[in-house]
């Protein structure tokens, strides 16, 4: 990755701070109407509070992150092509990549997957690490681990590297430079995801060399289609652990 982007720090802070406050506002909301609708439809719901709290949850998950997506992905297109006059899908490195790249960068994903597998094999959690909402909605039955599977393929992996990798990346590289740029964008997107991982030191530190792994993949290649291959078959290999655990 060698040319510089025409957006700095300040628009790569301000859409990460865009996608949360889009998440919080518009969750807030859906998940309060959830939480009310369901409470009417069955006033014995009410009875435990935690019940409730994951069923609106569960209710209100996905159209909070559909909404909060496509406010974060409006704004970067916005950006682009209104403020700096950019195409788009260039400045962002979205191409075609060669197959062998493509291969070799999905099955990165899988390895690093698998390496994690291990090391939660040999640390398990413990009671106290139960993780945060959406590790319980996975755990929760068939319909929540099929929710959260549905997230971790489709929307995740394609959201999460357009902000991170294919926005805030290479807008703070210019001021930080390729080493420290990783570094700080690894360690927010891992930070986001307490959420799902609790504050489980191995799923935090997987999370955490995936990220170093994105953003390496990014400078090597400029593609950014390489790393929305390599989050999927890491997500993707952690749900079939999943499932056949």
């Amino acid at each position: 990755m060698t040319e510089p982007v025409p957006w700095g720090p300040r628009e790569a802070i301000l859409a990460v701070v865009l996608y949360v406050a889009a998440q919080l506002l518009i969750g807030t909301f859906l998940l309060a109407t959830a939480c009310g609708a369901l409470s009417l439809m069955d006033p014995g719901v009410l009875r435990d509070r935690a019940d409730l709290m994951l069923a609106g949850f569960q209710v209100s998950l996905a159209p909070t992150l559909l909404a909060s997506s496509a406010v974060i992905i409006g704004y970067i297109a916005w950006s682009i092509s209104r403020i700096h006059h950019r195409p788009v899908l260039v400045s962002l490195g979205l191409a075609r990549p060669e197959a062998r790249a493509a291969a070799g960068w999905s099955a990165a994903g899988i390895v690093m997957a698998l390496l994690l597998a291990g090391v939660m094999h040999l640390a398990p959690p413990g009671e106290d690490d139960t993780g945060g909402m959406l590790t319980q909605l996975a755990e929760s039955g068939t319909s929540g681990w099929l929710l959260w599977l549905t997230l971790a393929l489709l929307v995740a992996p394609i959201v999460e590297e357009l902000l991170f990798r294919g926005y805030v990346y290479p807008g703070v590289r210019g001021a930080l430079g390729p080493g420290r740029a990783a570094l700080a964008v690894s360690g927010l997107f891992t930070l986001m995801h307490t959420g799902e991982t609790g504050l489980y030191l191995p799923a935090l530190g997987g999370l955490l060399c995936l990220a170093l792994l994105l953003a390496f993949i990014r400078e090597a290649t400029g593609n950014l289609v390489c790393c929305i291959l390599c989050h999927l078959s890491y997500n993707g290999t952690l749900a079939l652990l999943s499932a056949a655990g």
